[in-house]
C-alpha cells in the first residue's frame, strides 16, 4: 500500500537550522540564490538513499538529521555525525539500513514512480 509522506523535517543540514515540510502532490521550490533550495533537495535524498557528504553538516554542529513521516504514523529518521557516521531509524529504534530502505521503497518510492 502506498502511503503519503506527511512531512519531512531537516536539521542541520548545510545552511538550513531546523526546517519541516508538508509535501503535497505536486511541489515546487522557490526562492533566491542560496536560500537552501538545493540543500533541501540534497536532504530528501539523504533519506531515501542514505547517502551524504560529511561536509552537508551544518557548519559548527555535529551532526544532520532528516526525517519523513507517513500519514499512518511511521517515521524514518537518517543522522549523519563527524564521529559516528550514517544511523538510521524507523519508528525511534536503530534499524538495519536494508530493512528501512524495504519500508522507504514500500512507502515513498512507488509513489514517486507513479507521479
Amino acid at each position: 500500500t502506498k502511503m503519503k509522506i506527511s512531512s519531512i523535517t531537516i536539521t542541520n543540514f548545510k545552511g538550513i537550522g531546523n526546517v519541516t515540510l508538508s509535501p503535497d502532490h505536486i511541489n515546487v521550490f522557490l526562492g533566491k540564490n542560496g536560500s537552501g533550495k538545493s540543500a533541501a533537495l540534497s536532504a530528501i535524498t539523504f533519506i531515501l538513499t542514505g547517502k551524504v557528504n560529511p561536509e552537508f553538516i551544518k557548519s559548527g554542529e555535529e551532526v544532520l538529521s532528516v526525517s519523513m513521516e507517513f500519514e499512518d504514523g511511521t517515521v524514518i529518521e537518517r543522522s549523519r555525525s563527524i564521529k559516528d557516521g550514517t544511523v538510521t531509524r524507523c519508528n525511534g529504534k536503530k534499524n538495519i539500513r536494508k530493512k528501512c530502505e524495504c519500508v522507504l521503497k514500500r512507502k515513498a518510492w512507488d509513489r514517486c514512480r507513479d507521479l
